[in-house]
């Protein structure tokens, strides 16, 4: 079994309370980091520094920073989930971020970046706790090739409520979003094709999605009480785990294998567990770098990097 050790820093600058941070990649020496204070921050792993940041806010009001995903054809770039807020795209230390989603149709709960970087998936709307009529869960498919400004092709209904998470593969056409029942007991996984268009529609048991991979074949889907693998094709389960407090996974194609912010690192083969990272207290997000380590952020502003051991 791998064997990893780890190293520690604080967050620079960041206050007492970040909510729940999230991360991803730049490069194999930088990552972006997001909070709920609505600030983005650039960090250069290696010199543990801050390099560059952006407040994304409207007055003495600051946007929450649900999740952050780079641009693949262009790391200074990236989209911004805020829920309510809608979806920003910028440069971190850019002044100003530029509000890229349609009116109407809800808060914005997931963005995602297909391989090439030239088109951004925003899923949308939300768990209503009120009686009555909803717009209901909507993935909007963005055009946004440099040169050319950025256009929403369509704007597609699926159904239930909210658009969870939304994940590409690490090549190749199309993508899946998992969506949520109003009562978050259940809700269904939907793959889209080459030419965006749903392909089927597959009534899945996990709900309130924390974090989604596309393996190939296969959906891994996480919740608050379990990690799921779907097959696309079938919508049956292949495998599961049972766990318990797991706030987020990220993927590692090579070597078909994904992390969770609880540290378990396991198969997507079969899901069995390869290894345990020493836990990082409060992780609320994970990504694996290039080369083989691991970074993840706790809620404290604590950032730990795993790299494998030699002993």
């Amino acid at each position: 079994m791998r064997s990893y050790q780890h190293r520690d820093f604080f967050l620079p600058g960041a206050p007492e309370n970040l909510g729940f941070p999230t991360l991803d990649i730049v490069d194999a020496h930088s990552v972006v980091v997001g909070d709920w204070n609505g600030r983005l921050r650039r960090i250069e792993i290696d010199s543990i520094s801050e390099t560059a940041s952006t407040h994304l806010d409207r007055g003495l009001m600051s946007y929450l920073v649900h999740q952050v995903r780079i641009d693949p054809a262009d790391g200074r770039r990236c989209a911004v989930s805020t829920r309510t807020a809608g979806c920003f795209v910028g440069a971190v230390g850019d002044a100003e971020f530029q509000q890229q989603c349609a009116d109407g149709q809800g808060p914005v709960n997931c963005v995602a970046y297909s391989p090439d970087g030239t088109v951004l998936a925003i899923g949308r709307g939300y768990y209503a706790l009120h009686d009555g009529r909803v717009n209901g869960a909507y993935v909007e498919i963005w055009q946004v090739r440099d040169g050319v400004p950025a256009w929403c092709e369509q704007p597609v209904l699926v159904p239930w409520i909210c658009v969870d998470l939304i994940a590409w593969p690490s090549a190749g056409p199309g993508f899946i979003c998992v969506t949520g029942l109003r009562n978050q007991s259940g809700g269904f996984l939907i793959p889209f094709d080459a030419t965006y268009n749903a392909q089927r529609y597959f009534e899945i048991t996990t709900h309130f999605a924390r974090g989604l991979v596309y393996d190939y074949s296969q959906a891994i889907v996480l919740d608050s009480h379990a990690l799921v693998a779907y097959s696309v094709r079938t919508g049956e389960v292949k495998w599961s785990m049972q766990l318990s407090n797991a706030l987020g996974v990220a993927h590692d194609s090579p070597r078909n294998e994904v992390v969770l912010t609880t540290g378990a690192v396991v198969s997507t083969t079969d899901g069995s567990t390869v290894c345990n990272l020493d836990p990082l207290e409060e992780c609320s997000s994970v990504a694996f770098l290039p080369g083989g380590r691991v970074i993840g952020v706790s809620r404290s502003g604590v950032i730990r990097i795993w790299e494998e051991s030699n002993e």
